[in-house]
């Protein structure tokens, strides 16, 4: 068996089950999973009525933030590739490090928008700027560099390690000051843990 990782964690345990036992183990994790993305999906329509009841952008960046996380789990899970592209192609073989950028680009400009970064910082406002700029490049490498899918998973990766620095750092060095900004620190902290 020859096995090769693109710069995601690969495990391979060797588990052995029972007819029965293997049933009830899926059974359980499909129901597990269709809780999950049932949450996902609910908090993505919350949020998206949302952004058109209250006429704010925010809501919008983390409804499709939360869509796109959805798509990236699912693509991760293998279940974008099982019920949607089972033919496999591009899409199949690209779509956890295009869904990876997308989602990397709304949670930032998520974040820019709610913390309204422009205001306080023009430096972490032009930072998260450039870190739109490499996400697009590196989303333009996946159509025009075919070769650039081997790297593309450590720079999506460093790009998203990148741009959750910037975003608790905003928080943390006191640009934004208010009730709000501690709310969001907290979340992010939480979701660290």
């Amino acid at each position: 068996m020859h096995v090769k990782s693109d710069g995601e964690l690969l495990s391979m345990p060797l588990n052995l089950h029972t007819t029965e036992d293997l049933i009830a183990l899926t059974s359980f994790e499909q129901i597990v999973f269709g809780f999950f993305y049932g949450i996902l999906i609910i908090a993505a329509i919350l949020y998206f009525f949302s952004s058109f009841a209250m006429r704010e952008r925010t809501f919008l960046y983390y409804s499709l933030y939360v869509v796109f996380i959805g798509l990236l789990q699912f693509s991760v899970d293998g279940y974008f590739f099982q019920f949607i592209t089972p033919n496999s192609g591009w899409l199949s073989l690209h779509s956890v490090i295009l869904f990876a950028t997308i989602a990397n680009f709304l949670l930032g400009r998520y974040a820019q928008v709610f913390l309204k970064i422009k205001e306080y910082s023009s430096f972490i406002n032009s930072s998260f700027l450039v870190l739109y700029v490499l996400d697009f490049l590196l989303l333009l490498s996946l159509f025009f560099i075919p070769s650039a899918l081997e790297i593309s998973y450590p720079i999506a990766n460093g790009l998203g390690l990148i741009l959750l620095i910037l975003i608790i750092s905003s928080c943390n060095s006191g640009i934004c000051k208010d009730e709000k900004s501690r709310l969001f620190l907290c979340h992010w902290y939480f979701l660290f843990d």
